[in-house]
């Protein structure tokens, strides 16, 4: 029984080999060549100017609440600059939230 037994793992150890030397011999003839592949990357859009501008309202003058002419810590004036900012500020927002946006599918 043994006898047999060595006899076919003789057999497959040389089949084994065999496969090997002529998965060898057949790579050995191919020849490698580089080839370039180009692979699409996501490329950050760059936001238009008027985005990126700095903002064009007056920044407030803050008052102490003891001045005669503080209404909330600011003048009436600031209180109007203070408004022209929120205003000029809430549409850079909007418009930054517009640009942002997904475009809509084309039909």
């Amino acid at each position: 029984m043994t006898a047999r037994l060595e006899v076919w793992w003789t057999v497959a150890l040389a089949l084994l080999l065999a496969s090997f030397a002529a998965a060898l011999l057949a790579c050995a003839g191919v020849s490698r060549e580089t080839v370039e592949v180009k692979v699409p990357v996501a490329v950050r859009a760059a936001p238009p100017p008027e985005l990126t501008a700095p903002l064009a309202a007056r920044a407030p003058v803050f008052v102490a609440p003891a001045d005669p002419a503080a209404t909330s810590a600011l003048t009436a004036a600031g209180e109007t600059d203070l408004q022209g900012l929120l205003l000029e500020l809430l549409t850079r927002l909007r418009a930054w939230a517009a640009w942002a946006a997904p475009a809509e599918a084309a039909p």
